[in-house]
């Protein structure tokens, strides 16, 4: 789901998820530029860029240093073409206990492709409900692992992550865009506050539009409000109110306008997942 407030937030919460983000920009000119991974604000961040989108990643010695229930996230801000960030704040993983351990590695680095790899390690606590215990859900070791990797000429940043832990974290994608529209890509909406079609109508499920379509989406601030989660490649007729895309605009923008999408990756990629991806 995508939690609507007074930003737009950027939220995982998952299993196992592979992912995409994506922007639009006036930069299409930039597809040849290299791909680079530098220090950013001194040698506590990175900035991960290609010419036409970039991502603000966290170095390793910044985690270290982090205190108690401050552990930064591996993602913290993405770069639009004008440079602007789409949040400006730092960001923290959220757990039940604090990692014992962090390694961060730099699995390519040149021209053509960067990937860089994130592995949180923690203490797990014993899970009950009421008084129930799960198999699985003993206490024990923990983990989270992302890779984030950037290729020259693409469009998207991928995101691959994997863990048996509860974590999330959250960054904004509003700065630099001012979202007031959605669209993404389903079987149909439950009611017109969840999608529609350009006629304004609510949006049917595929077997009555008879094409493929994507959903509109107005963006209202004024109120709270949870969209679903991204669909794991359901069968027809499960996308409901969700999709497997979601792109985000502000419908006033110029036709250049900075534009930011989010995307499933491959079904062979989604082992275990449950409640996963961008919300």
């Amino acid at each position: 789901m995508i939690n609507i407030r007074t930003v737009l937030l950027f939220t995982w919460i998952l299993l196992f998820f592979f992912c995409g983000c994506w922007v639009r920009t006036e930069a299409q000119k930039n597809t040849e530029a290299p791909v680079q991974l530098q220090n950013w604000q001194g040698e506590t961040y990175w900035k991960l860029s290609n010419g036409m989108l970039g991502i603000i990643l966290v170095q390793e010695k910044l985690i270290r240093k982090s205190s108690p229930q401050k552990f930064p996230s591996p993602i913290q801000s993405l770069i639009y073409i004008d440079g602007t960030l789409s949040d400006d704040s730092p960001k923290y993983l959220v757990s039940e206990t604090d990692p014992i351990s962090i390694k961060v590695s730099v699995l390519k680095n040149n021209c053509d492709e960067c990937a860089v790899q994130y592995y949180y390690s923690f203490n797990k606590k014993p899970y009950f409900y009421g008084k129930k215990t799960f198999k699985g859900g003993e206490a024990g070791s923990g983990f989270y692992k992302a890779t984030i990797r950037l290729k020259r000429g693409a469009k998207s940043v991928m995101i691959e992550e994997e863990t048996n832990y509860d974590i999330f974290y959250s960054i904004k994608i509003s700065q630099g865009i001012n979202p007031d529209k959605a669209r993404y890509r389903g079987w149909r909406a439950l009611s017109r506050e969840y999608g529609y079609e350009p006629s304004g109508i609510v949006y049917r499920p595929e077997q009555e539009r008879g094409y493929p379509l994507d959903a509109l989406v107005d963006l209202n601030y004024n109120k709270p409000f949870a969209y679903s989660k991204l669909v794991l490649w359901e069968p027809a007729g499960g996308e409901n109110n969700s999709g497997r895309y979601w792109m985000v605009y502000n419908s006033r923008s110029i036709p250049a306008g900075n534009i930011v999408g989010f995307f499933q990756g491959r079904l062979s990629k989604l082992f275990a997942a449950k409640n996963t991806g961008p919300v």
